[in-house]
């Protein structure tokens, strides 16, 4: 009979590594852009970045590109991950878009998916949604990165996706306002947005007759 310590082969103890190493990739904290900064980003000129609802139906077409930098622009990053967060920010947005063109400007969603036509039917959303699955135009604000994930900050989230975020910027791409959802608690966030896109309207217009 073999004796015991005949078992198991015999490893030197130098052999043996003292730990093992795991690949880390550290979190680094999101730096969204903030007023005074200018955005650099361009959006793709071809029908299918866009979604458009018109009263609530799917809508054709898609917006000159031109047209939409040639006065101040709502910018708001709202991924259907969000859920009811995201539908209700949408619907606040649609509720003033009134508002806005009075007040000089346009309203853009900016999402990295598509919503869904049952949102935009119930809620009769009139919206332009450009599609941003690479992350592109959250990069250029700050409100996405691969190394700063979603679910590190936020409970219920299972994908990375930008943060909730609004932003008015001048026909520069100079950020004149935002607001980043931090808390999730449902309180109204466009205090201020009209106001801002207003005063960034009117600077635009001395600027042209000057």
């Amino acid at each position: 009979m073999l004796s015991a310590i005949n078992k198991y082969p015999h490893f030197n103890r130098y052999d043996i590594p003292n730990q093992i190493e795991f690949g880390h990739k550290s979190y680094q904290p999101l730096s969204p852009a903030k007023p005074g900064d200018y955005v650099s980003f361009d959006f793709k000129n071809h029908q299918s970045a866009w979604q458009r609802f018109y009263n609530g139906a799917t809508a054709r077409g898609f917006n000159e590109i031109e047209a939409l930098l040639q006065k101040p622009l709502i910018v708001s990053f709202c991924s259907p991950q969000w859920g009811s967060h995201a539908d209700k920010n949408i619907e606040t947005l649609n509720h003033l878009q009134a508002a806005i063109n009075a007040s000089g400007g346009s309203l853009l969603i900016v999402s990295p998916e598509e919503h869904t036509e049952k949102l935009a039917w119930e809620h009769s959303l009139t919206l332009n949604i450009y599609l941003d699955p690479e992350h592109s135009i959250a990069k250029s604000f700050g409100v996405f990165a691969e190394d700063s994930p979603a679910w590190d900050t936020f409970s219920g989230v299972d994908v990375n996706v930008p943060l909730l975020a609004t932003y008015v910027i001048d026909t520069s791409k100079r950020v004149v306002w935002r607001h980043i959802e931090r808390n999730l608690d449902g309180n109204p966030f466009t205090g201020g947005m009209l106001s801002a896109v207003n005063h960034a309207a009117l600077n635009d217009n001395r600027k042209r007759s000057a």
